[in-house]
């Protein structure tokens, strides 16, 4: 057999079980896998994650980054809580003199208004962080380390390169900012009815998520 290294039909495989083997350049090797339906795998063989696993891994993912969020912004909750509280006097007050309630009252407020804008921002600095640094590091978030997942190229394996990293960020993180949250749910599922199982920010960063330990094994130097 004459072909570049990759994954092909196991020539020892039973018909009614049929495998894949890896075929190094030069001999097959001992790593075998079950084929599965095209799309379920890179095209060098790699098992992309399931969706499901994949919202899971998202979901501790934003379990995390709020916990921490809440953790240093506490400072700010009574100045949003006093604003709050004077909007409703406000408004109370107004509807026992029947005059009109200001809508924006809450919104005007600079205790309120400065409060929100501090959030946001450390949300994004966080998340920028979190998501980028681990995503450089190790391939993938806590989240998705927590579920044996982890993101790579859809062509190849290797570490992601920091303008993939702040590809992948931007694309999930600032549209959701933009939409007041409306994109982070259709990017969410998408992966859902995807054939490659991408979501929208895997498709800016041209990125899959797959199961560890599923990329091919490296063809030694010189094969």
């Amino acid at each position: 057999m004459d072909a570049t290294p990759g994954w092909y039909q196991d020539p020892q495989s039973h018909p009614d079980r049929p495998t894949i083997r890896w075929w190094d350049g030069r001999a097959w090797t001992e790593h075998v896998a079950t084929r599965l339906a095209p799309m379920a795998r890179t095209p060098d063989g790699a098992q992309l994650a399931s969706q499901w696993v994949r919202l899971g891994a998202r979901l501790i993912d934003g379990l995390i980054l709020s916990v921490v969020q809440l953790v240093f912004l506490i400072p700010l909750l009574p100045r949003v809580a006093a604003a709050y509280g004077d909007f409703l006097d406000d408004a109370d007050a107004a509807m026992r003199t029947g005059q009109p309630v200001d809508p924006f009252g809450l919104y005007t407020d600079p205790r309120f208004w400065q409060s929100y804008l501090i959030m946001i921002g450390f949300g994004l600095v966080a998340g920028a962080v979190y998501v980028i640094g681990f995503l450089r590091a190790r391939s993938a978030t806590p989240g998705k380390l927590l579920l044996g997942l982890r993101v790579r190229g859809w062509e190849q394996a290797g570490r992601l390169s920091w303008r993939t990293c702040f590809l992948r960020f931007g694309g999930e993180i600032l549209p959701a900012v933009v939409s007041c949250g409306l994109y982070f749910w259709v990017d969410a599922l998408w992966c859902l009815f995807d054939g490659r199982r991408q979501t929208l920010h895997d498709k800016i960063a041209s990125t899959v998520v797959v199961e560890k330990g599923s990329d091919p094994p490296a063809v030694a130097p010189g094969r």
